[in-house]
Order: structure tokens, then sequence, then C-alpha cells
């Protein structure tokens, strides 16, 4: 329903807006404009204000009542006046990714794509200008064309988070990635908290480049201000660009495997340089079930899944299997019955010793379902950083010392 807006309710609306991770950049001079193109929407207890996978057409903003988010039947949180939802949807370019229901009965001042897009307008210009400033500084993009940069900012939305605001949550599927230009982010997975702390971190790679669920959730420590790139815009952005981001989420994956406790996290103690050096050597490969990935005696090499499942087992029943130049498991061999262990999305396997210290592959690896992973061998290893990584980490830790 459009009415007049009262003085009151532009005092809600101004306080939302102030506060919201995407219109908070807008000057209060434009508020009007975007306000007159609202309308008011009462809605009972019980009532669906939409369902997941609905087209997304509006955002809404409470100003009293109780909404209930929910995802694939499980309910996960509850709205309260004040918030908002449905702008994720908007901004982009995709079908609702839950369901929204009032709890308690309220009203709701709804915000159409033809008004939100008045706001992404408005803050596009400035919006890019300042991400381009940002990937011209980060190590991550500096290396970037200045045509692809501009793309990748055209591409992003500059979003304000405030203390205890979810920036990603765990388990979702990933439609979107951060990119923290300042404030600091706190993960649900303590193991990644040192990543998340500094300006340049960039969380739901995983999700956005694999099409992955989320492993971890994040949010705001303070006032956060991220550029957010959804997995809609990737068709608009170069090679080079897609490059980039495969190694972020490369990158990711090799910070967040599974390790023991007396396992050390070798990656972080390299430096950016060196981690881009040996991210790039990382071959893709794509493995039918039974084929055998790697044998004992092998090179030394870190086999990390994307998808899938592969079977670790130190013997394999022969004969094998030969098709051309592939490798698989002869006739009623059940690998994964022979297997110690069974990798899969997510999970590595060959990283210590091995791919450390040079150390030849003691066991099968054999792909138990469809498997996609990615690989880096001990030789490109070296190629890549000039010795073996155990002595470039001591190397890195004595510089530490010193200086």
């Amino acid at each position: 329903v459009r009415r007049a807006i009262d003085s009151a309710t532009r005092d809600f609306l101004s306080k939302v807006m102030r506060k919201h991770f995407i219109f908070a950049t807008l000057q209060e001079s434009e508020f009007a404009a975007v306000f007159d193109c609202m309308g008011m929407v009462e809605i009972a207890s019980g009532e669906v204000v939409f369902s997941q996978g609905d087209p997304g057409d509006s955002c809404y903003f409470i100003r009293s009542g109780m909404f209930t988010v929910s995802i694939d039947g499980k309910d996960l949180k509850t709205l309260s006046p004040n918030d908002t939802f449905g702008e994720l949807a908007l901004l982009y370019h995709m079908t609702r990714s839950a369901t929204i229901t009032c709890s308690e009965a309220g009203e709701l001042w709804q915000m159409d794509s033809s008004s939100f897009r008045q706001c992404m307008e408005k803050l596009s210009s400035t919006q890019t200008q300042r991400a381009e400033t940002f990937f011209r500084a980060d190590t991550n993009f500096c290396g970037l064309p200045a045509s692809d940069m501009k793309l990748l900012a055209q591409a992003c939305s500059v979003q304000q988070f405030y203390d205890g605001d979810e920036i990603l949550r765990e388990g979702e599927v990933g439609h979107w990635m951060f990119i923290v230009v300042s404030g600091k982010v706190v993960p649900t997975d303590e193991r990644l908290a040192e990543l998340f702390e500094r300006g340049g971190s960039i969380i739901g790679s995983l999700g956005l480049i694999y099409g992955k669920r989320q492993p971890t959730g994040a949010r705001a420590k303070g006032s956060v201000t991220c550029l957010a790139l959804a997995r809609s815009s990737l068709g608009q952005l170069t090679d080079r660009v897609e490059d980039v981001l495969r190694r972020c989420a490369f990158k990711d994956l090799l910070h967040s495997l599974p390790r023991k406790p007396e396992q050390r996290e070798f990656f972080r103690h390299l430096t950016e340089e060196q981690q881009h050096g040996l991210i790039s050597t990382a071959e893709d490969g794509q493995f039918e079930p039974g084929e055998i990935i790697a044998t004992p005696g092998d090179p030394a090499q870190l086999i990390v899944v994307i998808d899938g499942e592969i079977a670790i087992a130190q013997r394999l029943q022969g004969p094998f299997r030969e098709e051309g130049d592939f490798v698989f498991c002869g006739p009623g061999v059940d690998a994964r019955a022979l297997a110690q262990r069974v990798l899969t999305d997510g999970m590595g396997y060959g990283e210590q010793p091995e791919l450390l210290e040079g150390v030849n592959m003691s066991s099968y690896a054999v792909a138990l379902t469809h498997v996609r992973m990615h690989r880096i061998t001990y030789s490109n290893a070296i190629a890549s950083l000039g010795e073996p990584i155990a002595s470039v980490i001591r190397m890195n830790e004595i510089k530490k010392v010193l200086t």
C-alpha cells in the first residue's frame, strides 16, 4: 500500500538505512526520493512473505512484528523490528535463498526492484572508484590490468556491516563472496581467525568458485566494510580475473584442510608472494570411479578434493585395468573396503611429510566417485620456491625472529 510517509516513518526508515550494509553510503539527502517509492505491507501471523526459490523482486524493512527465516524447512533465526530482509536476491539477481514467515503480526515497508536499482545507480560511481583504489593496493589483485580491475570493481558492491552482523552463513550455498576492505571479521572456524583479521581477507570464495556450501560462517566485530561479488556477476569478468578468484579459493582451501593436532598449517608460514607462486603451480584433475590417482612410490604431491570421494589404501588387489593412459582398479576390487580413510570435499592427502619434505607417496589414492581435485607436486613446488617448502618455512621463521 502506497501512502504518504509521516515524520515518524521517515525517522524509522532513515535509521534503518543509515545502519544498512548496502544503503549506509547513500547521502541522507538522497533518502527522500527512495522513501517516496516505498510501500507499507501489513502481514498476519502465519503468513509467508516469500518462499525459498521465489524470484527476488523486492526487499523489506521491519517496522513491527516478528519473522522466521528458514532454509530447506529448518528454522534458522528470527527477525525483529529494524531488521531487513530480501535485499541479497535483488543485489545478486538471484532467487530467494530462504523462506520468510511472519510469526507475530506486523508492518513491513517494501522497496521494489526499481527503487532498489535507483539506490544502486546512486551508489555505483563512488563505489566503483573506491573498489578500484582497493584493488590497486591489494596483493591478490594488483597484478591485474587496469581494464580488468575496472570490470571487477563495477561487478562489486560496497557493503557496510556493524558489530555482530552476520556476513556469511555457515552451510549456505555460496552465491557470493566478500573482500574485507576495513575492519575485523570473526569466523565460526577458529582456525581461520588470524586470516580473517586483516584487510584484504576474502571470505566465501570456496562457495562462490566451487559452488559448495560455505564451510565457515563469519560475523563483523565492530564496523566492517566489504566488497561483495555475486556468482551471477562472474560471467562479466575476464579469464584473468577468474584465475585470480580461483587462486583465492584454493588458498582458502589450503588454509582450511583438516589436520591432526600435531600438524601445523604450512601455508600460513609462507609469504604472500610464495603462496601465490605455489598456487600458480597447481594442476586441476578429474577422475572417474575406480581410477587410480596415485600409487605407492609416486613422487611427492598434495592432492586436495574439490568434489567426490577418494580412498586412501596401503594395498590394492591386482591386476589393474588400463585404458590408454588411464589406470583403473581391476574387476571386483572394493577400494572403499580396503581404505584406511576416505577423503571427501575439502580434504587432502600428501601434505606432510610428502609435499613439505619430498617423501614419496606411501599409499594408493583411488577415485570412489567422479572426482574433481587440485594437485601440487613437490617438483613444481621446488621450481616455484627454489628449495623444499620445509626449508623455506624455516628461513621465513628465522627472518621473522631477526626482524
